[in-house]
């Protein structure tokens, strides 16, 4: 995007739209407490996300799941050996309170201890990912003129939503338990390509990119990002549910 506004191809399949509507940082969000686990963590799982080889991933307790809500997100946990950053990537329905993390096991090495500890106490707040390149989209399978499904990755802060451009207006898309925006259409032909569509993140930030094409499982990265916040932290009422 240019000083004057103008649209500039991204990678992949995606097209930049516009500046940021409004950027702003969420207030602090003070963190909970709980116990850590470990699991054969790959990054597949309840958030729809590819298999990874980075160990820093989690799954975040069923009590706190909110439909997929915090996929993506990244917590700030800290154990008796130390404190790393982990991306939440799965649900652990096993975790009973409210404050539980099932990690990755090197990342509970790496908070926690030894494996052979097993289960121990952890203190996690929310933070923004450290993310260095742009927001990015995967197109979930069976996506066609009448129903796609897209499945954001790499956010610097939780995506409250995805809308798409429809009759000049844009019309929001629906977050399935699975991490996957959904939308249907049964007009006509379908929605004629490109679509443009508005990213909306957690702490209201919006920016729009546009969708070039349906191939699915390929990674769209596009150029913006969601603004990062001065002191890192932010809140969403993490509360019991």
């Amino acid at each position: 995007m240019d000083k004057r506004g103008l649209s500039i191809p991204l990678v992949g399949g995606l097209l930049s739209l516009a500046t940021p509507l409004w950027a702003a940082c969420p207030a602090p969000f003070e963190g909970t407490t709980g116990d850590g686990t470990f699991y054969a963590a790959d990054g597949t799982g309840a958030c729809s996300y590819p298999a990874t080889t980075d160990t820093l991933i989690a799954a975040l307790n069923g009590g706190r799941w909110d439909g997929s809500a915090h996929c993506g997100e990244c917590l700030e946990v800290t154990g008796a050996a130390g404190t790393a950053i982990v991306r939440v990537v799965d649900q652990c329905p096993d975790c009973v309170n409210a404050g539980d993390l099932d990690l990755h096991p090197s990342a509970f090495e790496q908070i926690v201890g030894p494996q052979i500890i097993g289960r121990a106490p952890i203190v996690w707040q929310r933070v923004e990912c450290p993310v260095t390149t742009a927001l990015s989209l995967r197109v979930k399978e069976g996506s066609n003129p009448w129903w796609i499904g897209l499945i954001p990755d790499r956010h610097r802060h939780g995506v409250q939503g995805i809308s798409v451009l429809v009759g000049g207006q844009f019309q929001p898309m629906v977050r399935e338990n699975y991490n996957a925006f959904t939308f249907s259409y049964s007009v006509g032909a379908g929605l004629p390509l490109p679509l443009t569509l508005r990213l909306t993140s957690t702490a209201g930030e919006a920016f729009n990119e546009v969708l070039t094409d349906l191939n699915a499982n390929t990674e769209r990265i596009g150029t913006h990002q969601f603004t990062a916040c001065s002191d890192g932290l932010f809140f969403d009422y993490f509360e019991p549910r």
